[in-house]
């Protein structure tokens, strides 16, 4: 090929501008029309390349689809030992990009999004044309607001993959839909985003990778991915059940703003051809170190695409859905600045400048006067004799000395010293006479015959005869997820855990995080319900959970149908494997809420828990 470097010209019209990137010898470049001055993408490969003719094909059977969201091919031909094909240039964030930088989409819009994926599948393939690598990174998200599919049928030609791929698309287009509601790709064609988990060799259910997945979506995409048929336009069609008016939806509102543009390779200005295009929060500029975060512009298929899996990204907190009545999604988080230390106020002055003055020091502390060590004026006597009238004659007036001296004590009421010793004779006299009639009643215990045998199934608590804690039967139980969305675990399973068939069980769903309050949990706990049909004090509640690694669960009891998250304090608290029993104290009510708190962590990395039975024995109280 004689067109390699930037600054050549292909077929006396494409300047190559940029090289976007290079596989297998096939080169894909930013190029500018210089007929139409504006920006193209385009797919070079030499024309004795093998697929070559696919190529030409391919450019052929794209053309024909005229749907909206396809950016379309508007030239190909062999020139100068070259194939290439000429297609629009979209600006805006590819699905891996998105996916990679703000993690899981909230499920109504991700729903909006499989659906105009889903639209234009339907119209290639009225049209006989399949896509044939519908992956993450040729679904564009524009800064026009509109989701564009790129690659159509093109970048299946250049990886060589040749045969009827419409089945193929359709796996594909769950394998999206997945991806966006969970972050990992099912789908059958080569991705950067990290695969999903697969269990006896079948992918996970959505729901036992990331909670609050909605029902129906979970089940579109499993029966999808298992086999089953399904065409593009009812795939379309099931998406706008679910989503319902979507006029509040929008690619755009996916993303954040930054203008953003590669700069032209010649002289350096800024490509007239860019636009201000919508960013992700926190997504770095193009020609960043990292590919995945920095390239936000993408045009039609890439020929260096990397096949296979990349690197696992962090998993995230999943949006809740706003249901599918036209709830609105939340905004973009508000980032607040530090103001510049150069930055002049609106007077022209810098926002902060030193006092021209100084400030008077405050006054020193005045040190508190020195308390003298006694006192100034004598002390009186406790006792003194009042002055008697003058007579003229000459007294002798006795006056107690100035300090304190002992006295004598003296008994100002007469008679008392007396009294408290007839108390303490009549103390000693009682105190006699009650270990008389101790040791009196003591010998008549031990002649007292025995009492007669209490009836059985009874007992004794202080004194009072009750009934003794019998097995409750006709239990009703139903799952208790109540921060899923929507909130249900499995209730179709639910039944089996009080069925008496320990072989068959109730179980939670798998999570790649485990439960509880940390910083990474989806959901502080789920759970079982059971109603015991009225209020019982409870004896013992036997939980059988599963063998090996520790379950951790909180019995709560209570009269009232429990609704929310358990609050204030649980009953019991325990944790273990195999059959536990719990016995709480004091605790009366129709429903027991069993709350697991912690799960066990499987082989495959992944937590779930396993109820197969639940007896309970109490006394009834209603």
């Amino acid at each position: 090929m004689e067109s390699t470097r930037p600054g050549d010209v292909l077929a006396g019209r494409y300047r190559l501008t940029d090289l976007l990137s290079e596989a297998r010898d096939g080169r894909f470049w930013k190029a500018q029309d210089t007929v139409l001055d504006r920006s193209v993408a385009l797919h070079v490969l030499a024309e004795d390349d093998p697929r070559a003719p696919l190529l030409l094909d391919a450019a052929r059977a794209s053309a024909i689809v005229t749907d909206p969201h396809v950016l379309h091919v508007l030239d190909a031909d062999q020139r100068d030992g070259s194939v290439y094909v000429v297609n629009e240039w979209g600006v805006g964030t590819s699905l891996d990009v998105l996916l990679a930088s703000t993690g899981p989409i909230a499920p109504r819009r991700a729903a909006w999004v499989a659906g105009e994926v889903a639209d234009t599948l339907a119209s290639a393939h009225a049209h006989g044309t399949a896509h044939g690598r519908l992956n993450p990174e040729n679904v564009l998200l524009g800064a026009d607001g509109g989701v564009h599919v790129i690659g159509l049928a093109v970048d299946a030609a250049l990886l060589g993959l040749t045969g009827d791929r419409r089945a193929v698309d359709l796996v594909d287009l769950a394998g999206l839909l997945y991806a966006m509601l969970t972050g990992r790709w099912a789908g059958e064609s080569t991705t950067a985003v990290p695969l999903a988990p697969v269990e006896r060799g079948r992918v996970l259910r959505p729901r036992q990778v990331r909670a609050g997945v909605p029902r129906m979506l979970d089940d579109l995409c499993d029966s999808v991915l298992g086999g089953a048929p399904v065409s593009a336009a009812a795939f379309a069609a099931r998406m706008r059940e679910y989503v319902g008016d979507a006029s509040d939806l929008s690619a755009g509102v996916l993303l954040g703003t930054l203008t953003l543009g590669y700069p032209d390779p010649g002289d350096g200005a800024a490509d007239p051809a860019m636009v201000a295009v919508p960013m992700l929060p926190g997504q770095g500029a193009p020609g960043d170190a990292d590919a995945r975060t920095g390239t936000a512009e993408r045009a039609v298929g890439g020929a260096g695409a990397q096949d296979g899996p990349g690197e696992d990204t962090q998993d995230t907190q999943d949006t809740q859905d706003r249901g599918a009545s036209g709830g609105s999604d939340e905004g973009p988080a508000t980032v607040a600045g530090m103001p510049s230390f150069d930055e002049t106020g609106a007077d022209g002055a810098p926002w902060f400048s030193p006092r021209p003055d100084r400030p008077a020091p405050p006054p020193e502390l005045e040190e508190p006067p020195a308390r003298p060590l006694f006192a100034d004026e004598p002390r009186q006597p406790r006792y003194a004799e009042p002055p008697e009238p003058d007579t003229g004659e000459d007294h002798w007036i006795f006056s107690a000395p100035l300090v304190n001296v002992a006295e004598e004590p003296r008994d100002p009421v007469p008679g008392r010293n007396w009294f408290r010793l007839a108390l303490g004779i009549a103390i000693g006299v009682l105190l006699v006479l009650g270990i008389v009639i101790a040791i009196h009643g003591l010998h008549n215990n031990k002649t007292a015959p025995p009492a007669p045998p209490s009836s059985p199934g009874a007992h004794t608590t202080g004194g009072s005869p009750t009934a003794s804690p019998t097995p409750v039967t006709g239990l009703h139980v139903r799952d208790f997820d109540p921060q899923g969305n929507p909130p249900s675990e499995y209730p179709e399973l639910a039944h089996y855990a009080i069925d008496g068939n320990p072989a068959t069980v109730w179980h939670t769903s798998s999570y790649i995080d485990q439960l509880g309050n940390g910083p990474r949990a989806l959901k502080s706990g789920v759970g079982l319900v059971v109603d015991l049909g009225s209020s019982h004090d409870i004896g013992t509640v036997d939980v059988t959970v599963g063998p090996g690694a520790p379950t951790s669960l909180s019995l709560y009891v209570s009269n009232t149908n429990p609704v929310g998250t358990p609050t204030g304090t649980p009953a019991a608290r325990v944790s273990g494997s195999g059959k536990i029993a719990i016995h709480p104290a004091h605790a009366t009510g129709r429903y027991l809420t069993i709350w697991l708190t912690a799960l066990p962590r499987g082989s495959d990395g992944q937590y779930s828990a396993v109820i197969a039975e639940v007896a309970v024995t109490g006394v009834a109280t209603s």
